[in-house]
């Protein structure tokens, strides 16, 4: 059996996905932190645990932290010194700095913990953070 054959796409929003199964798993990686407002990115992870079997994992990779905090702004300068480093312009630099500072709805890891739990995740488990980057992994509620 092809790869063609063992996959179905669909072109739309998650919260109108509708599967006659569920699935063992889920992944969400860099997508929740684009969506502003907290009730909207309730909706988007009620809709993964929708689809997934109970017991199932969600492996959610995003940008996170609590802008208020003297650590996010140094975790920030970091990266982008570390991004600095790679030959990227000055121009390019600033660019991105905007983006990230305009478009990224950063949330303190609480937050998100909570709005996991929500939605009906158990015992999220941060794996992984370089930066502002991190990833945790969730179990579906049984």
């Amino acid at each position: 059996m092809t790869m063609a054959e063992r996959v179905s796409f669909f072109n739309g929003r998650l919260q109108e996905y509708q599967s006659s199964v569920s699935f063992d798993a889920a992944s969400s990686v860099f997508v929740a932190h684009f969506i502003k407002g907290r009730e909207e990115r309730l909706a988007y992870f009620r809709s993964i645990a929708a689809n997934v079997k109970p017991g199932g994992l969600l492996i959610l990779a995003d940008l996170f932290g609590d802008k208020s905090s003297p650590e996010f702004a140094r975790l920030l300068n970091a990266w982008l010194f570390s991004y600095a480093s790679h030959g990227v312009s000055s121009e390019e630099l600033i660019q991105d700095r905007t983006h990230v500072e305009r478009d990224v709805a950063f949330i303190p890891e609480s937050e998100l913990v909570a709005l996991l739990k929500e939605a009906g995740f158990s015992s999220p488990l941060r794996f992984y953070q370089t930066y502002l980057f991190g990833a945790w992994v969730a179990t579906r509620d049984v």
